[in-house]
């Protein structure tokens, strides 16, 4: 195999991977956040700003949980909801690992000539998405 088609493979794999977290974080989450609640997401996010820090820092949802808390308290969440959502979403939401996962298998089949069918990358995209699911609250689990 050429190396150079390798380095090519995987810099669209890494440009990819950016454009799915930037399309996640700018256009899936701000719509949702404005169907569901008629609100101004970009508001919410410049609140966020202490977690988006201590998330980026750490790579870790188990170590932004103490930040999240605070905050939610600070916007008003009640106790109860802050209790029982945040553990649970800390654990549960690993998008980051649902994502990366099916752009590293991607990348793998390009690199061994093998062409994933349209059935398959489905199936890829459910069973990544359930796996992410089960990671750990470590830092990047999806390594």
């Amino acid at each position: 195999i050429d190396i150079g088609v390798l380095c090519c493979l995987l810099a669209v794999s890494l440009i990819t991977a950016l454009l799915a977290y930037l399309a996640q974080l700018f256009v899936l989450y701000p719509t949702l956040y404005m169907v569901f609640t008629r609100r101004n997401p970009w508001r919410l996010y410049k609140n966020m700003m202490p977690l988006f820090t201590v998330a980026f820092a750490t790579s870790s949802s188990a170590a932004t949980l103490p930040v999240a808390m605070e905050l939610a308290a600070k916007v008003g969440v009640s106790e109860e909801v802050r209790k029982l959502v945040l553990p649970v979403a800390a654990s549960v939401n690993m998008d980051a690992g649902a994502v990366a996962i099916p752009i590293g298998v991607c990348w793998i089949a390009a690199s061994q000539g093998i062409t994933l069918s349209g059935g398959q990358l489905v199936i890829l995209a459910v069973l990544s998405t359930i796996g992410a699911m089960g990671m750990n609250s470590v830092p990047n689990p999806a390594l």
